[in-house]
């Protein structure tokens, strides 16, 4: 009788554990989803909870300097903010200094973990200049991007690369 006892008890304790529900207390925000008490995030989002988006730690004032083709620019300012297209996109307002009519360029990119890829091919100040690739990484500290790129500007083409500074 003790065996059949102590062999119910133990089915039980073991019906009872698997069937604990580990999401129970999680929240996962930006529509990411619990899966045995952690959050899956979305693409764009990340954080225990998909709280942040991958923008966020790119985000805000920078200077630039940058060595084109032997030629040096620097301290320019830069300005990176979230794209409203999506959390893991930036736009880089000012990008290399470049302007068309007075107005900064704003280039688009996307972020992924640390790195920055340039949104091919962009065309600006009326096919006169076209980005046309680039690529960056934030360091562990997130005060700094190095980040190099390629351009062609009224049919000459160039490479540059160089350091943000974060402001």
């Amino acid at each position: 009788m003790k065996k059949i006892i102590f062999g119910l008890l133990a089915v039980t304790a073991v019906a009872f554990t698997s069937c604990k529900d580990e999401c129970k207390d999680v929240t996962c925000s930006n529509g990411g989803t619990c899966t045995e008490g952690i959050c899956e995030c979305p693409v764009g989002y990340l954080g225990s909870n998909c709280e942040t988006k991958a923008s966020d730690k790119f985000e805000g004032a920078w200077k630039y300097n940058e060595t084109c083709d032997g030629s040096s620019i620097t301290d320019y300012a830069v300005s990176i903010t979230g794209a409203s297209s999506s959390p893991s996109k930036i736009a880089i307002s000012g990008f290399a200094g470049f302007a068309c009519g007075g107005s900064n360029i704003i280039v688009e990119a996307t972020v992924s973990g640390n790195d920055i890829t340039v949104t091919p091919s962009q065309i600006f100040c009326s096919t006169a200049l076209v980005i046309n690739s680039g690529t960056g990484t934030l360091n562990a500290s997130g005060n700094s991007i190095t980040f190099s790129y390629t351009y062609t500007l009224s049919g000459n083409s160039g490479t540059c690369s160089g350091t943000y500074t974060k402001i």
